[in-house]
């Protein structure tokens, strides 16, 4: 599970961001793969710092803190779903 994430982080910091956002679609294959190397790694590394610094949190809280964050994404695009009509 932690490797699937880590790739899915690491294919959208390269693929979206990267060459969509940054370099307009430019982007060479040779490029993206840098960056995906990049983050792959970046992203250990936070997660590394993140898991020492809540070591000694109560699961409880952690789980309620994954379940908040989540539900902050999740909750603009279901109100918006339900009230944008589509039209210009």
């Amino acid at each position: 599970m932690v490797a699937g994430l880590t790739l899915a982080g690491a294919s959208t910091v390269s693929h979206d961001l990267y060459a969509n956002v940054i370099k307009n679609g430019k982007a060479t294959e040779r490029d993206e793969l840098k960056v995906s190397k990049i983050s792959v790694v970046v992203l250990g590394v936070v997660a590394i710092e993140l898991g020492i610094l809540f070591k000694k949190q109560n699961i409880a809280f952690m789980v309620g803190l994954a379940f908040s964050i989540a539900a902050s994404c999740n909750f603009p695009i279901i109100i918006l779903s339900m009230y944008c009509t589509g039209h210009a």
